[in-house]
């Protein structure tokens, strides 16, 4: 597992479906809102605002434990 994916594993999980025809981009659940919050994330990290991605990597992290056992089910 790369760096990228443990850091960001909605973002990752959300590409992987995508690239695998198992989702439409314009599908929007729990997976596209976590990992949208850890794409913004993303991008704060690479603009050095690292302080100001953290609350989107929460964000996605609580997404993902509120929706629960079906958020990584792939497929």
């Amino acid at each position: 597992m790369s760096a990228a994916s443990q850091r960001y594993p909605a973002l990752s999980l959300w590409w992987h479906e995508l690239r695998r025809g198992r989702r439409e981009s314009h599908t929007f659940d729990d997976l596209w809102q976590a990992a949208c919050a850890e794409a913004t994330a993303r991008e704060l990290v690479g603009d050095g605002l690292a302080a100001l991605a953290r609350p989107r990597l929460l964000e996605a992290a609580n997404i993902i434990v509120n929706a629960g056992a079906t958020f990584m089910e792939v497929g």
